[in-house]
């Protein structure tokens, strides 16, 4: 019996996990998690520990499980380089998943496109040590800090 599509598209979103858990690099889930291990509610916005942001994108991108189709974004906000890079798990469209993967939105701070706003560092490192286990695997913000990203993002 062949493995559905939702199930290889999930077995390689959880190869990302494995490695950021592995390797101890700190991340947040900030949106899009409240349908795991199942499927994003559309796509996962994850912010990573800025010193270890490239080491995400090496892992990514020398991965065969994982595309992206959309350019790096890069700019300043109060000095501080911002950074985005979509990616989404590689394998044949699933029509059971919103977008038809697992697309993963990834930042290098906590910062804010519309506002041009960048969260300073002490408030990241916080967001970070308080951060939670949503299922007992994915890390995602306290209560308190998710409410306040909420709030600064819309």
């Amino acid at each position: 019996m062949t493995e559905s599509c939702a199930n290889q598209h999930r077995k390689r979103f959880e190869i990302f996990i494995d490695f950021l858990i592995e390797k101890d690099i700190k991340y947040i889930i900030m949106r899009g998690y409240d349908k795991l291990p199942l499927f994003p509610n559309t796509d996962l916005d994850i912010a990573i520990e800025s010193d270890r942001y490239q080491e995400v994108l090496s892992f990514l991108s020398e991965q065969e499980d994982f595309s992206t189709d959309e350019p790096h974004q890069s700019f300043l906000i109060n000095n501080i380089e911002c950074c985005y890079n979509p990616y989404f798990t590689d394998f044949k469209k699933c029509s059971e998943i919103p977008n038809g993967s697992f697309r993963l939105d990834l930042y290098n701070h906590f910062f804010f496109f519309a506002k041009r706003y960048v969260l300073p560092k002490e408030i990241e490192e916080d967001i970070f040590k308080t951060s939670t286990l949503y299922k007992n695997r994915y890390s995602v913000a306290s209560p308190c800090w998710d409410s306040l990203l909420l709030i600064y993002h819309s």
